[in-house]
């Protein structure tokens, strides 16, 4: 994942924000994001966006990596 961001020219505080998404994903379903189907990582995306009310680019940080773990 740190390579990808890296690759693509993420800067550090993008590689930090995209970390605490796959982190919060990880904590949610109490397993690691690369043992997550993807129908578990949508929920988790649904969740954030509908009952925690974050931004869509948030659920978006938390999509691009996590489902690419999958």
């Amino acid at each position: 994942m740190l390579r990808d961001m890296t690759v693509r020219g993420f800067s550090s505080r993008t590689h930090e924000a995209y970390i605490r998404q796959v982190v919060g994903l990880a904590r949610h379903y109490r397993r690691s994001p690369d043992q997550l189907p993807a129908d578990e990582v949508q929920a988790y995306l649904a969740h954030l966006y509908q009952a925690r009310k974050r931004s869509w680019s948030t659920c978006a940080a938390a999509h691009t990596f996590g489902s690419s773990t999958t």
